[in-house]
């Protein structure tokens, strides 16, 4: 029979080899491969629009802002813009207006 653990426990047992993973913010080489990555994911969920890809602009957009929620906010930025998005390619538009804000 299987053993139930609690939340403390499962911390300890992954916590074994500590992982340090660097903010998102500190890891601008990721975003474009991590953006590529939730476009292929995500789709699927529209493929009326033919989704091929990401326009520069928006890149840099992207590239700009400072991702308080980390990978999880980009995910969720990518998939927001595949739902408004009118073609086949993402616009600077088409993002969350917080993920398309830059750096202050």
């Amino acid at each position: 029979m299987p053993t139930r653990c609690s939340a403390k426990d499962l911390y300890y047992r992954l916590n074994v080899i500590p992982i340090e993973l660097p903010p998102l913010r500190r890891r601008q080489d990721d975003i474009p491969l991590l953006v590529n990555h939730f476009i292929d994911k995500h789709k699927s969920k529209a493929p009326e629009k033919n989704i091929t890809g990401i326009a520069k602009e928006a890149v840099q957009a992207v590239l700009a802002y400072h991702f308080p929620g980390n990978v999880r906010e980009l995910e969720n930025a990518i998939e927001y813009a595949i739902a408004f998005t009118a073609g086949p390619v993402i616009q600077k538009d088409d993002l969350p207006s917080t993920s398309s804000k830059t750096r202050s």
